[in-house]
């Protein structure tokens, strides 16, 4: 199982505004979300539980907005804007987003899939969008990432 570590910007606080690119991986890499077929991501249906999951993000917590995202065989690419509303303390940082999504959409998976303990890998990678340019490679990686499944990481027929 491949963890990734979590590349934390020093004295950031995440849970100001701006745009954060986040991967969520399934635990133990199973490829249960989707298939890629004709380098197209095709949702399973816990792939399509994550999705809605993964929208719900955006009606649950006003003061976010989603932005491009993927659903891989066994991970999910997105990415989450912060926006600047209300008072800071009433954001939760994007570390707890993803935990809110993955509470949320576990206990949805569990009424179609036999799971263990536990859905998705204990971490995730994040990484803060700092600019334009980077917010566009981003997109761009995200929408490509089904074509280079055959060589992704986290495929594990790699």
């Amino acid at each position: 199982m491949i963890e990734h570590k979590l590349i934390r910007l020093p004295r950031h606080d995440y849970r100001s505004p701006g745009f954060y690119f986040v991967t969520i991986v399934v635990s133990n890499r199973e490829c249960c979300l989707s298939e890629i077929i004709d380098e197209n991501s095709i949702k399973m249906d816990c792939g399509r539980i994550a999705e809605r999951s993964w929208l719900w993000l955006a009606e649950q917590y006003p003061y976010v907005k989603l932005d491009e995202f993927i659903v891989m065989p066994n991970h999910i690419h997105g990415i989450i804007q912060i926006l600047d509303a209300g008072e800071i303390e009433d954001r939760l940082p994007i570390g707890k987003l993803v935990a809110a999504f993955k509470t949320h959409s576990t206990k949805r998976i569990r009424n179609v899939k036999t799971i263990g303990r536990r859905f998705w890998q204990k971490d995730l990678y994040e990484h803060v969008i700092r600019d334009e340019h980077d917010l566009s490679k981003t997109r761009e990686y995200i929408v490509n990432n089904p074509l280079k499944w055959q060589l992704d990481s986290e495929n594990p027929n790699v």
